[in-house]
């Protein structure tokens, strides 16, 4: 029977030789890592091996032309879980705590994962924050009144063009005139200005209620 599903697999792959699956049968134990084919898995999020293979066991991007194609390429920018993120929060809102210091915590191993969702946060905060006051604000007939959603996008543009261009700028002006600069990444000033917007997220809730 094995014999007979194998031939078929077989077949099925000589048919579609020009097309982007790929048919495969694994035995026993291998059907927990699902029912993707290795060779399959490998293109789409990079060899295991491969992207574990420094000597600190930390991700790496797979290099390559089509490398930043591969979930495996941004792999290492989301290599923090909620602890990590909780205490670079605490050492940008408390900063004259020494040890560790936010340096320690966040330039060693920038991450993308908290720009993410702080920025996220401001965006929907600024959002319901200027929608509830305006509904606070309003003296017409309440069944009137409705949702601006201009707003969201309002505060998402503000948002990510300080989030983004700031960073930027300060990246560009640090390679033009700081030649000590020059090795330093995007991400690193990238972590920092996105921490602080820790603070105007509590400050914003503070002064609605």
């Amino acid at each position: 029977m094995d014999d007979d599903v194998k031939s078929a697999a077989n077949a099925m792959n000589d048919r579609g030789a020009d097309l982007d699956f790929e048919v495969s049968v694994m035995e026993g134990d291998e059907l927990e890592d699902g029912l993707m084919s290795p060779k399959v898995r490998d293109s789409l999020m990079g060899s295991k091996r491969a992207a574990y293979d420094d000597d600190d066991g930390k991700p790496q991007r797979p290099m390559g032309l089509c490398g930043c194609l591969t979930l495996a390429y941004y792999q290492p920018l989301f290599d923090v879980d909620t602890t990590d993120v909780q205490l670079r929060l605490m050492r940008a809102l408390v900063p004259f705590k020494k040890e560790p210091t936010f340096a320690e915590l966040a330039l060693k191993a920038p991450d993308a994962y908290g720009p993410f969702w702080l920025s996220t946060t401001l965006i929907f905060c600024l959002a319901s924050c200027s929608n509830a006051a305006s509904f606070l604000d309003y003296e017409g007939d309440m069944n009137e009144w409705s949702y601006d959603f201009s707003r969201l996008a309002s505060a998402c543009t503000l948002v990510e063009i300080f989030l983004l261009g700031l960073p930027t700028l300060i990246w560009l002006v640090g390679n033009v005139i700081a030649e000590h600069l020059t090795k330093e990444k995007m991400l690193p000033v990238l972590a920092v200005i996105s921490a602080s917007h820790m603070l105007w997220a509590i400050l914003m809730k503070l002064l609605f209620f």
